[in-house]
């Protein structure tokens, strides 16, 4: 598996895109009045938007889009995601790659896999016991942020991007949250800091923490910060951070 390429976007070669995609098509029954299309996210550059629909097919799937509208492409690239859902699309500041919720694991548990535009080619990053979902990359390229499920609890967790950080053929995961009731990462423009919601009582309000790395290149999260009082944030919505 290669590291993740650095450095700003230089725009996507929309060729490379011919072997892992393909417009969609319309089918009989549900599939002909599927017409859902869900979180939307700009590539860096501007050139793309992300998105997931259940345009034909009974799941939503990873497409992308000209910002005019135009040339919808749904993103296979071998791995049949026809059976379940793809959701949260989210870049790597480079353009390279797209990281995805996707549901396409035994049992339909959710698992955070990203797609590299330039091969194709699916990774899956976690493989946890009870999903992880609100994949959010790092406005550097090093680190995606998400929520890991463990029974009943959810807490944000991360994992750095590079294979030459990890110890096997996938990264660990770093917890940040503790509290089992957390969710919904999302990072600051400078990566300095890393907002979520988290449940007081019976509604979500936001938190906000300074994210740090330690001289070892352990991540955390520190004093973080309550910004909300009884917002009732949409935990379904998730959060985004203004430039």
């Amino acid at each position: 598996m290669s590291t993740p390429a650095q450095g700003p976007a230089t725009g996507l070669d929309l060729s490379a895109l011919d072997a892992i995609t393909d417009v969609p098509g319309v089918l009989d029954g549900y599939n002909t009045l599927a017409l859902w299309a869900n979180f939307p996210a700009w590539s860096p550059d501007g050139d793309l938007i992300a998105f997931t629909s259940d345009v034909g097919t009974e799941y939503p799937s990873l497409r992308v889009m000209d910002p005019n509208g135009e040339d919808p492409r749904k993103m296979g690239g071998g791995i049949d995601f026809s059976q379940q859902t793809v959701e949260r699309p989210s870049w790597a500041p480079d353009g390279s790659r797209i990281a995805v919720a996707a549901y396409v694991t035994a049992g339909a548990i959710g698992q955070i896999w990203t797609l590299n535009l330039d091969t194709g080619r699916w990774t899956e990053l976690t493989d946890t016991k009870d999903g992880a979902y609100d994949p959010a990359w790092s406005p550097d390229g090093q680190w995606i942020a998400f929520t890991m499920r463990q029974g009943v609890n959810h807490d944000v967790y991360v994992i750095p991007t590079a294979p030459s950080l990890w110890e096997a053929d996938q990264p660990t995961p770093v917890k940040l949250t503790n509290n089992g009731l957390s969710r919904a990462p999302a990072w600051s423009p400078d990566g300095s800091k890393l907002a979520y919601i988290n449940l007081q009582g019976t509604q979500f309000d936001i938190f906000a923490g300074a994210f740090e790395v330690s001289a070892a290149g352990k991540p955390s999260l520190v004093s973080p910060v309550r910004l909300t009082e009884n917002a009732n944030v949409d935990a379904a919505s998730g959060l985004s951070w203004g430039p």
